[in-house]
């Protein structure tokens, strides 16, 4: 839904709460903001649902983002990764990670850049976790670069692309 609507919705919403309260609720004083009046009930009731509204719509899911990159299985990893003839990068992740999310454009541009050089893999640790305990991945988002079946490198979090070709450069031979 679009967002412009769901502030809609909740304007209204909190439009009609707010003028039932404001009707309905007691306060003695008038100073109250939502009981003193219906009309001041409403208008608060409107701007509070109208926030909400805002709120909701833009903390949800996010769009399915679509990645390039292949997530290997646990059975697919040897041949993918250890038999591989050239330099292999493995993004260990999980869906619920939010430095993975963050970190999974910098891959994805990686991987186009080094396109044919190097391949590029995902692994979701929360399908794999034979793979978690094999590699002893202790945190999310942790990279790795292997070479003819060895790793090379490993890093832990998010990092910034000029880490990761730091290693790769030499990887591929530049």
């Amino acid at each position: 839904m679009a967002i412009l609507a769901r502030i809609l919705i909740g304007g209204a919403i909190g439009l009609a709460l707010g003028g039932a309260l404001g009707y309905y609720g007691k306060c003695s004083s008038g100073t109250c903001p939502l009981t003193a009046n219906p009309y001041r009930g409403a208008l608060i009731g409107a701007i509070l649902g109208a926030l909400l509204g805002w709120a909701f719509a833009t903390t949800g899911k996010p769009a399915d983002q679509t990645s390039s990159i292949p997530t290997v299985t646990t059975e697919e990893f040897d041949r993918q990764v250890l038999e591989a003839n050239k330099p292999v990068l493995v993004d260990f992740f999980a869906s619920w990670c939010p430095p993975c999310k963050k970190l999974a454009p910098t891959i994805e541009k990686l991987a186009q850049e080094y396109h044919g050089r190097i391949d590029v893999v995902k692994v979701d640790g929360d399908q794999s976790p034979q793979l978690i305990r094999r590699y002893r991945i202790f945190a999310y988002p942790t990279v790795m670069l292997f070479s003819h079946g060895v790793e090379t490198a490993r890093w832990k979090g998010a990092r910034r692309a000029w880490e990761y070709r730091r290693a790769l450069d030499p990887a591929v031979g530049e």
